[in-house]
This record gives structure tokens, C-alpha cells and sequence, in this order.
């Protein structure tokens, strides 16, 4: 996921932060996963989990955990976060406030 001269990725379990102007690589407390950019945030979708990170800090800003789930993809489109969980074959629309 890049914008703003960084590019976010998962790495080692984690969300990291990398510089595209210096390479520095900053690992976040988020956890890693699937993520893309909605908003002034990066969303993350784990095994059954969503999280919320703030794109200018890398803070953690909310998690939402979904028993039973498993997100195989991620997808910001019309101001929502689709996200589709293999274990029950459906996809969920999260509209962020």
C-alpha cells in the first residue's frame, strides 16, 4: 500500500512503515496482514481481526475481532472496507466513521 512517500507492508507479523525517500523501515504494534489505505488511516485485516492504524504515526487506533473469521482479502472502495471471510464465504462491507 503506498501514498505520501511511504509505503506500508507486512513484515514479520507486523505493519512497517517504509520511507520511499530514505528506505527506512519503522515496524508498527499493529499487527501484519492485509493492508490498505481509507481515509487518514491504514486498515489491516488479519485472520479475524480489523485494525485501524493511523497513517501518520503508525498508532493503533481501534480493533475489531470477528469470531470465526478468515480474511483472505481486502478491499477499500466507495468510502467502505470490503473484506472477504473464507471460512464462511461471504464478504463484509465496514463502513468506517
Amino acid at each position: 500500500m503506498r501514498g505520501d512517500g511511504v509505503l506500508w507492508a507486512s513484515c514479520r507479523g507486523r505493519l512497517a512503515r517504509i520511507d520511499l525517500k530514505t528506505d527506512a523501515i519503522q515496524a508498527t504494534a499493529a499487527p501484519g496482514g492485509l493492508p490498505v489505505a481509507l481515509g487518514s488511516a491504514i486498515w489491516v485485516a488479519g485472520p479475524s481481526a480489523i485494525t485501524e492504524v493511523a497513517a501518520k504515526t503508525g498508532t493503533v487506533i481501534s480493533k475489531q475481532q470477528f469470531k470465526g473469521a478468515y480474511f483472505q482479502s481486502l478491499v477499500a472502495a466507495d468510502g467502505s472496507l470490503w473484506a472477504f471471510d473464507a471460512n464462511r464465504v461471504q464478504v463484509l462491507r465496514l463502513q468506517p466513521s
